[in-house]
């Protein structure tokens, strides 16, 4: 997590698995498109999510469960 003014950013860096299983959750289009657009590395892609409400909590809890289970 990187702190903002207002608001935190989450880094992932998630696997194809992880983006697969992302793509067939509940998330939403907002956070799928963000891992689709995500650039690429050996590592997974490089993903970060603006945390600025419960929501977005939510998702970002979400996206690391997924990572976790892949």
């Amino acid at each position: 997590m990187t702190p903002q003014e207002g608001h935190f950013l989450a880094s992932f860096a998630l696997g194809e698995k992880a983006v697969t299983a992302a793509h067939q959750s509940t998330l939403p289009g907002s956070v799928i498109e963000t891992l689709d657009t995500a650039k690429r590395y050996a590592e997974g892609r490089a993903v970060r999510l603006e945390v600025r409400n419960t929501d977005d909590v939510r998702n970002v809890a979400a996206l690391a469960l997924i990572k976790a289970a892949s």
